[in-house]
């Protein structure tokens, strides 16, 4: 996939889907309208199908790592997941994951993911992501992961590199 930046449109997963009801905590940053969405178009492969040529469930979450993926590869020039836990010694270990399906995907026609940052917290960040066919959402997904030191197994610090290069991004500090 290849990540195409555009302005936000606004939109956000109800607030039941979020993994934190009692608002927000300490030194989280939540993004609003200036948040930059990263788009991407691809297609389904007819293999990641059933016989019906429904894309199968966990395909979805397959969609929503490759985007992450690509947002990290936009961010930290060039380096992906696989960069960014054998080479720079950091990671990003999910602890909530939530897809919600609207309408079904087919490999018939290509598909547009976007990819929001919905919060920033200190050690963590929580991704929204929304994939349309045919002008059609098919399933929108939450996913929150932990910024961690791999060589450690401990969280990062709020001045680490890692969640500078991510509150860059975003235009925050």
């Amino acid at each position: 996939m290849r990540p195409v930046p555009r302005a936000s449109t606004g939109r956000n997963l109800p607030t039941s889907n979020q993994p934190h009801k009692s608002g927000p905590r300490k030194n989280e940053i939540h993004m609003g309208q200036a948040l930059k969405t990263l788009v991407f178009e691809r297609t389904v492969p007819f293999g990641h199908c059933d016989p019906a040529g429904i894309l199968y469930t966990p395909r979805a979450l397959d969609l929503c790592l490759e985007a992450i993926d690509d947002f990290w590869k936009t961010i930290l020039d060039g380096n992906g997941w696989f960069e960014l836990t054998t080479e720079l010694d950091r990671g990003s270990p999910f602890v909530n994951v939530n897809i919600d399906f609207r309408n079904p995907m087919t490999a018939k026609f290509p598909i547009t993911v976007e990819l929001d940052l919905a919060k920033l917290g200190s050690t963590s960040v929580v991704f929204q992501l929304r994939t349309f066919q045919e002008n059609k959402l098919c399933f929108e997904a939450s996913l929150t992961c932990v910024l961690v030191i791999n060589s450690r197994l401990e969280k990062v610090s709020q001045d680490d590199w890692f969640r500078k290069k991510i509150a860059n991004q975003l235009g925050v500090s």
